[in-house]
């Protein structure tokens, strides 16, 4: 038990000068704890890209199974910060202009510059690539992605589940032997471990791309 425990506190430090050294990221309302391997952020950071760029810095280190981030983004006061509907007017006019995004199925509500998705799509790509859009604009301080992914036509939770499997075995970086795939109307779940970030990156953007795909829950673990 002491073995484990002091391995996460390696691994707490040693995101935490991880965090320092990344001038992109201010970590001065920033904390930290990790457990098992696991990690929480938690606190605040002036934008967006702090929030990403914190957590893709705790996915890079070794021993790190899992990040949870709850960093909440609390934009620096006298700063110009777009309106809420400005906000708004930009994400519409993204989404209709991307092909194939279904941007007039989508609503968009902006509350103190938190972004709501609601809506439908006809593939899980598509909820993916529009909560990409709100959250590359200026000002958002998050999304939250209420979206529904309808499908076109049918299909089949078994040929689901094999066109997944197919496409991690085709893919370099998958020990496929190490995934669990489930899926029950369209609602895929994901479990098992794989070696490394990368890994686990695949094998979500496989789902996300998959016909059919309704719903994806990822409790995939690295290590």
């Amino acid at each position: 038990m002491a073995i484990a425990t002091r391995f996460d506190e390696e691994i707490k430090q040693d995101l935490i000068d991880q965090l320092y050294w990344d001038d992109t990221v201010d970590v001065s309302d920033v904390t930290v704890e990790v457990s098992g391997g696991e990690v929480v952020l938690a606190g605040t950071v002036p934008d967006y890209a702090a929030y990403r760029a914190a957590e893709e810095n705790a996915w890079m280190l070794p021993g790190v199974r899992y990040v949870r981030n709850d960093l909440i983004v609390k934009f620096p006061g006298g700063g110009a910060v777009p309106s809420d509907a400005h906000i708004k007017s930009n994400i519409e006019n993204m989404l209709l202009w991307q092909p194939n995004s279904d941007g007039a199925d989508i609503q968009v509500h902006v509350e103190r510059n938190w972004v709501t998705l609601a809506g439908t799509v006809d593939a899980y790509w598509k909820k993916v690539r529009a909560e990409e859009a709100a959250l590359s604009l200026g000002g958002v301080a998050g999304v939250t992605n209420s979206l529904n992914v309808l499908p076109a036509e049918a299909f089949e939770d078994l040929a689901i589940a094999e066109d997944i499997r197919a496409a991690s075995e085709r893919n370099a970086h998958i020990p496929g032997d190490l995934i669990d795939v489930e899926v029950e109307d369209g609602k895929v779940k994901l479990t098992g471990s794989v070696p490394s970030l990368p890994a686990f990156r695949a094998v979500q953007t496989i789902a996300e791309r998959t016909r059919g795909v309704r719903i994806i829950l990822n409790r995939l673990v690295i290590g």
